[in-house]
């Protein structure tokens, strides 16, 4: 590719990278506000998520609430039932052992 630089297109050339330059910059200059960024939290998005997650975070902390609530009862249950599995496996072996399987 050979290039050829003709000096009397420059000032012709340089006029139009002047206009785009200005262009550019008064593009910039209606775009800025809208590039600008914006603190985390104080836009319409962030205002409506953290909204959504307060009346969420609710409901997850009433849930866990209520999960740790079941727990303990399960828990209590748990031991009521292996006492009584125990007292009847107990009573089970022994009414085995007093009766000999002969072969």
């Amino acid at each position: 590719m050979l290039v050829e630089a003709v000096t009397e297109q420059f000032p012709v050339t340089s006029a139009q990278l002047a206009t785009d330059q200005a262009g550019m910059a008064a593009g910039s200059a209606c775009a800025a506000p809208a590039l600008a960024p914006i603190p985390a939290g104080l836009d319409e998005v962030s205002a409506i998520a953290s909204s959504m997650f307060t009346e969420f975070g609710a409901l997850v902390l009433a849930a866990i609430a209520d999960a740790g609530v079941k727990q303990e009862c399960g828990d209590a249950a748990l031991a009521v039932a292996g006492a009584a599995y125990r007292a009847t496996d107990v009573a089970g072996g022994a009414m085995v052992a007093a009766h000999p399987v002969s072969v």
